[in-house]
Formats: C-alpha cells, structure tokens, sequence
C-alpha cells in the first residue's frame, strides 16, 4: 500500500479543505443538520482564501494523505484547547473519505499524530469525538482513548454531544 502523509505547504491547503468538506457530508449526514453541511460546500472558496490568509507553515500541524495521487485524508494536531487538559496535546481531526476508509489509514494517520505531539513534547493527548459518530467512538477506544466526560458544543444552530478521550502517556 503505497501512500504519502505530507505536511500541508500553502499549495496543499485546496486539497485539505476539499477532504474536509467531503468528509463531513459523508461521515455526519444523519447527524448534523443537512444545512450546516451544505454551508460547508457552499464557502468552500472562501474558507480556502482565509485559511491562505492565515495559514502558518512553522505553527499549523495540518497533514494531508496521498494516496494513488489522490488527496483522500486529513489530520490536525496542536495545543489542547479543551477544558482540564490545556497542557496536553490535541487530535484536531482525523476524517477519511468513505472509499479508503477500512484500509489501514485510520491507525497510521492516528499513529502519526502520536509521533507529531511527542516531537512537540507532550505527554498526554486529548480528542473530542461526537458522540452520535459511533464508528469513529470506537475507533478512539480501540486506540486506546480512555473516555473523559461529555460536552455539549454548537455546530451551526445544533447542539451535538461530544466525547472527550484522553490518552495517557503517550511515550509506551
């Protein structure tokens, strides 16, 4: 299986975001209030400008996966921004399109988020996960997320729960 995780450079930016919107019509129709996922490809064009606007190579931890020369998945990571947990690192996001998802990818893009925050030097890595979002629920547990709590967050006019995970020492 031959694949590339590249950072994402300025040029890649089209590529990510237009995974990102496919990604959330496939995975969260059903779940998150057929408009909001409308809007998504409706400012397709201008989320690309803004994310050019302000993307920084040296600080935005943004991946994209290649794979037969095709754009097909994205990850995130940072600084946690998520309450109790703001020293650890954060898997932003991880979204695959429904054609190559049950290949693999999905563990190897999770396990390049690990390698990313330990270079970065965190210990401890937290996620959020809708809850409605059962298979990407059990993918976090299978990788060994431990669950934390649940929140309510605001997708569009929406209020969805969320799962947070926390995986503990990330160093074993």
């Amino acid at each position: 299986m031959k694949y590339e995780i590249r950072k994402v450079e300025l040029n890649d930016i089209d590529d990510f975001l237009m995974v990102n919107a496919q990604c959330w019509n496939e995975t969260y129709k059903g779940i998150v209030e057929d408009a909001f996922l409308k809007k998504i490809n409706n400012e397709l064009d201008k989320n690309i400008k803004k994310l050019k606007c302000q993307f920084n190579k040296e600080n935005d931890y943004m991946y994209v996966l290649i794979y037969n020369n095709k754009p097909v998945g994205i990850t995130w990571v940072g600084n946690s921004r998520i309450e109790n947990h703001l020293n650890d690192g954060e898997l932003y996001s991880i979204y695959l399109i429904n054609e190559v998802k049950g290949k693999g990818f999905g563990k190897i893009l999770f396990n390049h988020d690990i390698k990313i925050l330990k270079e970065l030097g965190y210990k401890n890595m937290v996620l959020g996960c809708i809850k409605k979002n059962k298979y990407a629920n059990e993918f976090y547990k299978y990788m060994g997320g431990i669950y934390d709590f649940t929140r309510t967050i605001k997708i569009g006019n929406q209020e969805l729960e969320e799962n947070i995970y926390y995986f503990k020492d990330i160093y074993k």
